[in-house]
């Protein structure tokens, strides 16, 4: 490895009998300490990756419902505003929007 590399180790599958995979990659630094201006950067992530992210930052956490999860999500969004963010995913993926019980649901339109 060299400075700036960033050693992951991804699941092979949901088996739990299966090894980890070593994967090396150049993240860029900028994304990664985005959390320290209150920005959280996102480059073609699952949605559920990118919604795990933004309830580190939150009491009133986004849930998704339904086939949601592996939608994809790119931007620059502000970690203080999960509302915000969970308009936005909306709006861009047509989901349903809905306050409900202390958390922020997505869903598909019924």
């Amino acid at each position: 490895m060299r400075a700036g590399d960033r050693l992951r180790l991804v699941k092979a599958s949901a088996d739990a009998g299966k090894p980890v995979r070593p994967q090396v990659d150049r993240p860029p630094v900028d994304s990664l300490v985005a959390w320290k201006r209150g920005e959280a950067i996102f480059g073609d992530l699952s949605l559920q990756e990118a919604v795990g992210e933004m309830n580190r930052y939150t009491r009133t956490p986004i849930v998704l419902v339904g086939d949601v999860a592996d939608l994809r999500i790119s931007g620059l969004y502000h970690t203080g505003d999960v509302q915000g963010f969970a308009q936005a995913v909306a709006a861009l993926h047509g989901l349903a929007y809905r306050a409900h019980e202390g958390r922020l649901e997505l869903a598909r339109p019924q």
